[in-house]
């Protein structure tokens, strides 16, 4: 096809502009792809500058409000000094400054706590009636004094008192304490004092839940052999911030192992505490065994964490004896009736502190045959504690007997 002069021109002229439109995009294409990359390193550099802004607010955040390291007492077990109480108002204020400038001390020399100041809240769990009157009559301070200290223990920031009708009420305000705040990322530490040191594992289960076990820290006051179980524990020593040995009229230092029903046998019970205000148990002490009655009878009966366990957790509170020399046989015995009674703590469905040291009974004697569980009679009521067994059990002598036979034998030492 011959194209004429004229159209040839226009021709050219149409194939120009589209050539010189091409090479016009082309260029500008080339200056976007230039710009849309200054711009990612532009937005690069902002992401970067943004991260470490929200790093550093991040840490603000925690080294203030959002960080607390929580302080709970529980004061039916772990009683003020009376060094402190005697001296009233001054001697409350005194205590609550100790434990503050204690705690405060800790977290800063705590290595994983750096760049963090939490702030310390304390709750102190305390049955004053009772413990007003047992200090009293033990002549440790006026009534007057008592009332004073906690007032001026009160006045310390961030402390707060709680009034409790018994020490079981006082367990499960703190159980009811940990439950809500324990596993808050903002807890950081906690810091506990309840006795001399059985009952700290008794709140692991709690801070276990809460995946938080690994804040507790214990608050001790002297050095105690049942401490030395807990070693894997982090602690604080206040010296002489609590009484070593609390009054016998008040709620003992350590969890005791009661019954929880009627016993099937005429055993000694676990250890409780002395009901009789100011007893001491040397007024009981004997060291001869009078071989015409049973262990469970003898004036008073020998203690079965003594003996068995070789640490009594009373101390010096203890109402049974220490005193005597038992023989092999005897020591044989008293461990076969301890089995008879119920571990405290795993009866309350609570791990136990022993474990396979424990004297007292991790599980029913009559196994899933027992028959005192038909009428509820039987006093080993947590779950798994009536494993099968079968029909014969072994004595303390390695003797088979049957169940009745094992009855009757209770009667007999």
């Amino acid at each position: 096809m011959v194209l004429k002069p004229g159209k040839r021109e226009q021709w050219q002229e149409l194939l120009a502009g589209v050539q010189e439109l091409a090479k016009a995009t082309s260029d500008e294409n080339v200056q976007l792809a230039q710009k849309v990359k200054e711009l990612e390193v532009e937005v690069t550099v902002w992401k970067q500058a943004h991260s470490a802004a929200r790093d550093t607010q991040d840490r603000e955040n925690k080294s203030t409000a959002r960080s607390i390291a929580l302080c709970v007492i529980d004061g039916t077990r772990s009683v003020f000094s009376t060094n402190y109480i005697s001296q009233g108002g001054e001697g409350g204020r005194k205590a609550g400054q100790e434990i503050v400038r204690a705690i405060t001390d800790s977290l800063a020399d705590d290595k994983s706590l750096q760049d963090i100041n939490p702030r310390l809240s304390i709750a102190i769990y305390v049955r004053k009636p009772r413990l007003r009157d047992d200090m009293v009559i033990g002549n440790f301070c006026t009534p007057e004094q008592f009332d004073d200290f906690f007032v001026g223990l009160n006045e310390t920031p961030h402390l707060n008192i709680v009034d409790v009708g018994s020490k079981r009420d006082a367990e499960k305000k703190i159980e009811e304490y940990l439950q809500l705040f324990a596993g808050l990322p903002q807890i950081v530490r906690i810091f506990f004092s309840g006795g001399t040191g059985s009952e700290y594992l008794s709140i692991l289960p709690t801070l276990e839940n809460c995946t938080a076990t690994n804040k507790l820290v214990i608050l001790r006051s002297y050095t105690s052999p049942t401490f030395g179980t807990f070693a894997r524990i982090p602690s604080l020593m206040l010296a002489g911030l609590f009484m070593k040995n609390v009054p016998a009229g008040h709620p003992s230092s350590v969890t005791p192992l009661p019954p929880t029903s009627p016993s099937p046998f005429p055993l000694a019970e676990p250890d409780t505490p002395d009901t009789s205000p100011w007893s001491s148990n040397a007024q009981r002490r004997q060291s001869v065994i009078d071989p015409t009655l049973p262990l469970y009878k003898q004036n008073p009966p020998p203690c079965n964490e003594y003996y068995l366990m070789e640490a009594c957790s009373k101390e010096g509170r203890c109402r049974y004896s220490h005193e005597y020399t038992l023989t092999e046989e005897q020591i044989a015995t008293l461990a076969k009736n301890a089995k008879q009674s119920p571990c405290w703590y795993l009866n309350n469905d609570r791990q136990c502190p022993y474990g396979e040291s424990c004297c007292w009974g991790h599980v029913c004697p009559f196994g899933v045959k027992c028959i005192f569980t038909v009428k509820d009679k039987c006093r080993f009521k947590a779950d798994g504690m009536h494993r099968p067994r079968g029909d014969f059990l072994l004595r303390g002598d390695g003797c088979a007997l049957n169940r009745t036979s094992f009855l009757r034998s209770q009667y007999v030492f």
